[in-house]
């Protein structure tokens, strides 16, 4: 039975509702221009405009209108709330943009955790609605969220069809030199509205009884099952021959623990889609099933090593953004790694895997809800970590990143600022005060604009060499002073304006009689002494972001060394006049040598 009429108008209804409000968003913005306390409302409101009208839409083939509206308030309202706290902490001042920095990507984040959550919530509340009780039968629910997802996937797909087709019906009429279809289709009226009404119509083609979304379920999740005996084989091997290597070429990767972390999320994901509703029996003849059993009655060992290196990073350095979400992933892999090994060890195949899907898919909500909130905000567990790294004398005031709380932490880490800019008892009070202040007075990351031009001495003083005990030449501070006054020539360096001491690295690496210096600063710019003088020769990049006192941590150890390059670079040279070349650089993969 396909979706009636009227809840068919409905969903027109409800996206052009959409459409309206994500276009006044727009509109109200060239109308008035952007301030940075406008983020207060405005991540709320795109939240209300994206989440509800397509909550409704999907509850809608199903429910009554008067359902549908409360199942869709119930799942948005969470996230607006959520978006209110990311808008609020997010504000530092209200003489900076909105999104600082860092802000797009939180921003992104942000996004990403609340569909998530709002995608695992969906089916808590279409079965609330259905059966008018907590009961939550993991059948329905599973059976639910494949039908949102491919529905998701439907609208998708229709979508960027009907733009190609929006697309080439006006470049047709272009080839015929008129332009009104071009104009039409690119204005931003037609835009917000064609689009969120192509979506809702789209979710009104569904036909719940049909079995073309069950027969693509089934298939998708048949080739699924059939590899979940191969990531299982992998696991196992993997843990039988870690006693044999040890952990040291483990963590000398520098990536074990993305890479254990997603070992273990396909695990997860393969034994539920073979699982599926526990409907069906065991898809693998017995050998096979006792072999993803003992696979996942392992996979807390590899939760267990993904937590031991997080706690070694965090040790090391403090607790960061990045490391903060790390850490919800590990926790959650973790539970998840704890409850199919107990059904991996009960008497029956993954009985109980129901239950733990249930609870877990919970509590991923709760925790997705939270951490936008002030009970697990990572930007203030990293604000109060970082402090305390600083007060404790972990970190000295020199090599302490002031900027991050300025730029990188919202209002928690402007609210730490102020703190450290307040007189206080630490032996170095004096200083932290001074450059908190200093990092409170910056509008961008790197004020060289606000700051004045150093000169040849002061270069210098900002200058740590290492190893310890490098000779920083002479000819090399005049030529960054020449550098700098020549503005845009300068633009690699903007560390040396900020007033905070600037790694300098000198290693040989052939290009010259003197060793090769490198500024270990964003952009990591790259000298050379050649034919007499100095010249910048290009610049390096690291695998992994790493933050600074990760680098001086780095160059302190001082276990660096240059790499032989296997292959040559091809060098064409432009034979029509000139001295200009283009050069053809091969990078190569030093897993395969």
């Amino acid at each position: 039975m396909g979706v009636s009429i009227s809840n068919r108008q409905a969903m027109l209804v409800a996206g052009l509702v959409q459409g309206v409000l994500m276009l006044s968003l727009h509109e109200w913005f060239r109308a008035f221009g952007y301030r940075a306390s406008d983020l207060v409302w405005t991540v709320p409101a795109c939240t209300l405009a994206v989440l509800a009208p397509v909550s409704f839409s999907f509850l809608r083939g199903e429910f009554s209108f008067r359902q549908s509206l409360a199942g869709a308030a119930a799942a948005t309202l969470p996230f607006i709330a959520t978006a209110a706290w990311f808008g609020w902490s997010s504000l530092v001042d209200t003489d900076l943009p909105g999104i600082l920095d860092s802000g797009v990507i939180d921003l992104l984040v942000f996004s990403l955790a609340s569909l998530i959550a709002w995608f695992i919530l969906l089916p808590f509340v279409q079965s609330r609605l259905r059966d008018r009780n907590m009961a939550f039968p993991y059948a329905r629910l599973f059976d639910d969220a494949w039908r949102n997802a491919l529905l998701l996937a439907n609208c998708t797909l229709f979508s960027a069809l009907f733009w190609t087709l929006l697309a080439l019906w006006a470049s047709l009429f272009l080839v015929l030199r008129m332009a009104f279809f071009t104009e039409l289709f690119t204005s931003r009226f037609f835009v917000y509205l064609a689009t969120a009404v192509a979506i809702a119509f789209a979710i009104s083609l569904e036909e719940k009884e049909a079995g073309a979304l069950r027969t693509l379920r089934r298939y998708l999740l048949a080739f699924q099952t059939r590899l979940l005996p191969l990531a299982s084989l992998i696991v196992v091997l993997f843990l039988g021959a870690l006693p044999i290597a040890g952990l040291d070429p483990v963590w000398a990767t520098g990536r074990a623990t993305p890479l254990i972390l997603s070992m273990l999320s396909i695990l997860i994901c393969l034994a539920n889609a073979a699982w599926q509703d526990g409907g069906q029996p065991p898809p693998f003849p017995v050998p096979m099933q006792w072999l993803v059993r003992g696979a996942l009655a392992l996979s807390p060992v590899l939760a267990g090593l993904c937590i031991w290196a997080l706690s070694l990073r965090v040790g090391q350095y403090g607790w960061s953004v990045d490391r903060v979400w790390a850490a919800i992933l590990v926790a959650l892999a973790a539970l998840y790694a704890l409850g199919y090994a107990a059904c991996a060890v009960m008497q029956g195949w993954l009985r109980l895997l129901g239950t733990v899907n249930t609870w877990l898919a919970l509590v991923v909500i709760g925790t997705l809800l939270a951490v936008h909130t002030p009970l697990l905000d990572p930007a203030t567990i990293s604000a109060d970590s970082q402090v305390r790294r600083l007060l404790s004398g972990a970190t000295t005031p020199d090599r302490f990143d002031f900027n991050y709380l300025r730029f990188d932490l919202g209002r928690a880490g402007n609210a730490a600022l102020h703190a450290l800019a307040e007189p206080g008892d630490h032996p170095q009070a004096g200083l932290i005060r001074e450059k908190a202040k200093a990092a409170l007075a910056r509008k961008t990351r790197y004020a060289g604009s606000e700051q004045t031009t150093p000169d040849e001495s002061t270069i210098r003083a900002r200058l740590r060499a290492y190893p310890p005990g490098s000779d920083v030449p002479e000819s090399f501070t005049r030529f960054l002073a020449q550098r700098l006054a020549h503005g845009n020539a300068g633009r690699y360096l903007h560390a040396l304006k900020t007033g905070n001491a600037v790694p300098l690295l000198a290693i040989d690496l052939g290009m010259g009689p003197e060793p090769e210096l490198i500024l270990m600063t964003a952009p990591f710019p790259t000298f050379a002494f050649v034919d007499g003088k100095w010249r910048q020769i290009g610049r390096f990049s690291f695998d992994d972001a790493l933050k600074p006192e990760e680098i001086v941590a780095l160059l302190e150890r001082g276990d660096i060394q240059p790499a032989a390059r296997v292959w040559s670079d091809l060098r064409f040279r432009n034979r029509s006049g000139g001295n200009r070349s283009a050069v053809l650089m091969l990078r190569t993969d030093p897993s395969e040598d």
